[in-house]
């Protein structure tokens, strides 16, 4: 059995949770139904143990929110150095690292919209 790499088990739990829509799309009709929502925090604790051995519903809420926090904070980031009106070659680029997580959390960008 292989095991992942940080990087590569951060990118499996995004995308797990890109595959639970009753967790983040609040027009998704499983949004409201607790015990759906139950069985998704369950996958996501088991794509979480990788990178945390003692994972529970709690550490993976914590998890979810520092994502989005950093999606949203770098999402800002690009919009107000494209909104000064720097070049093209003057926009700010997040590192790598960042720009694969935040591209994989793009499927958050028709709900994050509505912050900016």
């Amino acid at each position: 059995m292989t095991t992942l790499s940080k990087k590569d088990s951060l990118l499996a739990f995004i995308d797990a949770y890109r595959s639970l829509p009753e967790l983040w799309d609040t027009t998704c009709v499983s949004y409201s139904n607790r015990v759906k929502k139950a069985a998704a925090y369950d996958v996501l604790i088991e794509k979480l143990k990788p990178l945390e051995h003692d994972a529970t519903r709690d550490s993976v809420v914590k998890k979810i929110n520092n994502l989005r926090s950093v999606f949203r904070k770098e999402l800002k980031k690009v919009n107000e150095s494209k909104k000064s009106g720097a070049s093209a070659n003057d926009v700010y680029v997040p590192s790598a690292t960042i720009m694969q997580q935040t591209t994989a959390l793009l499927f958050l960008s028709s709900i994050e919209i509505y912050l900016f």
